[in-house]
């Protein structure tokens, strides 16, 4: 999961990223992970729904996200068709 902490937080930094999904059980381990890269309480409760159960955070909770993460994009400025948050 160690890993996945990285990519995450190299998608986030881009500024290009709205959502990531990931099933809660993921989360645990992503939390865990991104606590022993060093992250922060305040960070993680910007990042990671976990350990919450209300939809906070850029990783979410979504169904059928088990065996893998979907990354939802911002919208760009030539898509004007894009409707953010979908």
């Amino acid at each position: 999961m160690l890993a996945t902490w990285h990519l995450i937080r190299a998608f986030i930094g881009t500024g290009e990223i709205h959502y990531v999904f990931l099933a809660r059980m993921h989360q645990v381990s992503l939390y865990k992970a991104a606590k022993a890269c060093g992250a922060t309480s305040e960070e993680l409760d910007l990042i990671i729904q976990y350990p919450r159960v209300e939809k906070v955070g850029i990783v979410r909770h979504s169904p059928g996200h088990t065996g893998h993460m979907h990354v939802r994009f911002t919208c760009g400025q030539e898509e004007p068709g894009c409707q953010e948050g979908l």
